[in-house]
């Protein structure tokens, strides 16, 4: 499965409202916008698949499987928080439980 990586910007606290043709990744707590089109065709190539299937199709969006390799999960996180917050958030998005304050 092809995965085009994702046109995104990354909204400031003063910043609540995501650009035109944008949409919040992760719902209301997400500090990441996505671009609406990418986003659309991410929820049709995942349809009806599980949850794991879902997160790894939406992370190869955002990263190449080099910047991955040999990286704890701790390290990981640290690295791109704001990512990985994003795609935490929100189960109705994702279908995964949102481990921060949104």
């Amino acid at each position: 499965m092809q995965i085009d990586k994702a046109e995104y910007v990354v909204l400031e606290p003063d910043q609540p409202i995501p650009p035109t043709g944008f949409i919040l990744l992760g719902g209301p707590c997400s500090p990441i916008a996505v671009n609406q089109s990418w986003y659309q065709l991410m929820r049709s190539k995942v349809k009806g698949k599980g949850k794991s299937f879902i997160i790894k199709r939406f992370m190869d969006g955002f990263f190449n499987p080099w910047d991955l390799a040999g990286k704890t999960s701790k390290l990981f996180v640290g690295r791109q928080e704001l990512i990985v917050k994003a795609l935490s958030c929100k189960p109705n998005y994702l279908y995964v439980k949102c481990q921060y304050k949104c």
